[in-house]
């Protein structure tokens, strides 16, 4: 598990294998979550206090949202 971090309160976690999770962060107070494999959870979000989540998999759940504060 590497765990890097980029700006203010960020937080960048990456993370490999199946059922694996990979939060990646960049930018104040950005949340970024990366997953790749089956039943993976795949969030990413680009911007301030912007929320994106998107997953893809065999029964995975895919969220996408962009805009500032959403």
């Amino acid at each position: 598990m590497s765990e890097h971090s980029v700006g203010e309160g960020s937080m960048n976690a990456h993370s490999v294998g199946e059922g694996s999770m990979n939060a990646h962060s960049v930018g104040e107070g950005s949340m970024n979550a990366h997953s790749v494999g089956e039943g993976s959870m795949n969030a990413h979000s680009v911007g301030e206090g912007s929320m994106n989540a998107h997953s893809v998999g065999e029964g995975s759940m895919n969220a996408h949202s962009v805009d500032e504060g959403k």
